[in-house]
């Protein structure tokens, strides 16, 4: 959760309100985020991602109560649900490492300039 707060306070300290836009366009991003940040996440891997992020919790919830949600004889999509929402939220944290990543470089970049 507080990689979740550190992104959120970095793309927000970022100067165009369209950060995802902008994320999603830099030629230096690598493929995956572009691809995960295209069209407001509006890609297969983005909608992966977004599943990941949202679903995950409460598959765990459901998971940690006990809630059969599937007929028995069907249990074994219960753990493909649970691996893909575990990809889609590993994805998340790895375009978050990056975000994170670029924002370090470009405050070091900027207290290198001001010394």
């Amino acid at each position: 959760i507080s990689c979740e707060w550190m992104v959120f306070c970095a793309t927000q300290s970022w100067d165009s309100a369209e950060w995802k836009k902008t994320l999603a366009s830099m030629p230096e991003s690598p493929w995956w985020v572009n691809s995960i940040m295209r069209n407001n996440f509006k890609t297969p891997l983005g909608t992966l991602v977004t599943a990941g992020l949202f679903g995950l919790p409460l598959w765990l919830l459901l998971r940690s109560m006990n809630i059969e949600w599937l007929p028995s004889h069907l249990i074994f999509l219960d753990k493909i649900v649970g691996l893909l929402l575990i990809l889609g939220r590993s994805l998340a944290a790895c375009v978050e490492i990056y975000v994170l990543q670029r924002h370090f470089v470009g405050l070091a970049a900027m207290h290198q300039k001001a010394h």
